[in-house]
């Protein structure tokens, strides 16, 4: 659990902060406006819920993909999870 607070802090500052200090991968999507502002205030909450709230503020999604958290748009976030499964169930042929 971690706890933030960010008051006009850039998107891409305060997802690298998350990345460095839970030591995971984020992967920014270009088509998501990096300098937009965040103001966000959590205590002690996982650092997945983090990420989420950090997603729906901006209007995209967040998921996990082969070790790499992705933060983008809602339909290639979904987009990622179907690919990476239709691959897996390929690889098992």
């Amino acid at each position: 659990k971690i706890s933030v607070t960010w008051q006009g802090q850039q998107l891409h500052a305060a997802l690298e902060s998350v990345a460095q200090s839970q030591r995971i991968a984020i992967w920014l999507d270009r088509r998501i406006n990096p300098a937009k502002p965040i103001n966000l205030a959590v205590r002690d909450r996982p650092c997945g819920e983090i990420l989420q709230s950090l997603a729906e503020a901006q209007g995209c999604a967040v998921t996990a993909f082969n070790g790499v958290v992705y933060f983008g748009p809602r339909q290639a976030a979904d987009e990622l999870v179907t690919l990476s499964a239709l691959a897996r169930q390929a690889a098992t042929f």
